[in-house]
């Protein structure tokens, strides 16, 4: 869980940097435009011109950062939409994902695929499958959404810490049906006695 956290936050530092970086070329092209209208006609279009670059430079720097975030809450709407799908719905959803993922495979496709195998009660639900795609989306070679691949790194998180308290729980489970037998044990071991111990009394009332 930790691991997953610590990439959204950087995901989230780094567009309040970039943010910070774009802000600050915007204000510096503010600072020569000012400078130059004192100089006349020929300062303001060298003032243009250095606006136009600034404003390019910044867009060049903002664009990616937001397609990371809407690529990421692009997958976040999808998990809220197939939680409330139906079983049945969900048959339909994982064929459909499932054919475009093997005609086109990439990690947008391999992403939702993964989350679909996530889902219990399901005919397609597959654990160590879902995982098994979440590590290769993590190496695979597309990186036309680096940011898919930290969402990737943030669900085995998710999965592991579950996994994690879903052992735990059975130790547990598997402790407490030890104590239950021992008890048991002991209530027919006391029963026991207490028969032998009637007996006896009967005996010598004889």
């Amino acid at each position: 869980m930790k691991t997953g956290y610590r990439y959204f936050n950087k995901v989230r530092i780094s567009a309040i940097y970039f943010a910070v970086i774009a802000i600050s070329v915007s204000g510096c092209a503010a600072t020569a435009t000012g400078e130059q209208d004192s100089e006349g006609q020929q300062g303001q279009d060298k003032s243009q011109s250095a606006q136009a670059a600034s404003v390019n430079t910044a867009a060049s720097i903002e664009t990616p950062l937001v397609s990371a975030n809407d690529s990421l809450l692009a997958m976040l709407r999808y998990s809220r939409f197939i939680n409330g799908l139906s079983k049945d719905q969900l048959s339909e959803e994982f064929k459909r994902i499932n054919d475009a993922y093997f005609i086109r495979p990439n990690d947008r496709s391999g992403l939702k695929r993964a989350m679909l195998l996530l889902k219990p009660g399901t005919d397609f639900h597959d654990l160590n499958q879902a995982k098994q795609m979440f590590t290769d989306i993590m190496n695979s070679n597309d990186d036309s959404v680096p940011a898919f691949k930290e969402y990737a790194e943030f669900m085995l998180a998710i999965i592991d810490s579950q996994v994690a308290e879903h052992q735990r729980y059975n130790q547990l489970e598997e402790q407490l049906r030890q104590e239950i037998s021992k008890r048991k044990q002991a209530e027919e071991k006391l029963e026991a006695l207490k028969s032998i111990e009637e007996s006896m009394i009967q005996r010598r009332s004889q």
